[in-house]
Formats: structure tokens, sequence, C-alpha cells
């Protein structure tokens, strides 16, 4: 269901290209939200994927803002750290 199409190097982390069904979206992820969820232990790709499949699984694919950084699913659920380490 969650694509990562493509994926760049920016400063301080990445920009990857998602799908979603129909839908893409541009989402920034940084080094550091990176290593507080995975701890090295997954891709970047597979991070980004986990944090664009969490707000799926609460919100539904409308939930997916078009552009947004990673780190924002924690100002939407206070238990995202937790489940996307789970995840991971």
């Amino acid at each position: 269901m969650v694509e990562v199409v493509e994926e760049r190097d920016v400063a301080r982390g990445w920009e990857f290209l998602v799908r979603v069904g129909a839908a893409e979206h541009l989402v920034r992820m940084s080094w550091v939200d990176y290593e507080h969820w995975s701890r090295g232990g997954a891709t970047p790709a597979s991070v980004v994927a986990a944090v664009v499949g969490l707000m799926i699984d609460r919100g539904g694919p409308g939930s997916v803002p078009d552009r947004f950084d990673a780190a924002r699913v924690r100002r939407l659920h206070a238990d995202a750290d937790e489940v996307l380490r789970e995840r991971l």
C-alpha cells in the first residue's frame, strides 16, 4: 500500500517521494528522527514507509498530507515513537 518511489539526500536527512494508491507525497526525514526510530536497524526508506503506514492506520489514506516532515507524526499521535520502534 505504501511505496517509496524515490529517495534523495538533502541537508540533515532525506526527502522521499512516497506513493499511496494513486496519490504521491513528499516526505522529509531528518537523520535525528531516523536514528531515534530505527537506531540504524532499518533503511531510511523503511522508516518513512512505517511513518506513512502509521498515519494511514490511524486516519486513513486521506490523512497523509501532500508534503510533510516525518516528525509530524509525533504531534498527531502521542505513541508514535513507541509504535514505530515496534514496527521496525
